[in-house]
């Protein structure tokens, strides 16, 4: 009965990182730790998610206007690791911001 069990927790949290998208509200970091929470519970279930798992299907489910970014780092030569990816996403959010700040309001797209 406990495997069963098991077995259902695993799938539904499999499940839940391989549709991982980025809430329209959701800053880089609750975005992250949603992730990371999900990675956690599969390690205490027996299956732990690599890092550049992690890594990877954080970038995959971030919205267009990172689509630069995902693109710079998915050419990389080395692995992806969470610590230096979600450092590039905040400086990317932190951009975003600040060049949203910057625009005259009543400004048009």
């Amino acid at each position: 009965m406990f495997e069963v069990r098991d077995n259902a927790q695993l799938l539904r949290l499999m499940d839940e990182l391989c549709s991982l998208k980025r809430g329209d509200i959701e800053n880089i970091i609750t975005f992250a730790s949603r992730a990371k929470r999900i990675c956690d519970e599969l390690a205490m279930l027996g299956n732990p998610a690599a890092d550049n798992t992690l890594a990877l299907r954080i970038f995959s489910g971030l919205p267009a206007e990172y689509g630069m970014l995902r693109t710079v780092l998915k050419n990389k030569d080395t692995k992806l690791v969470m610590s230096d990816g979600t450092a590039k996403l905040l400086q990317e959010e932190q951009r975003s911001i600040t060049v949203a700040a910057s625009k005259p309001s009543g400004s048009v797209k």
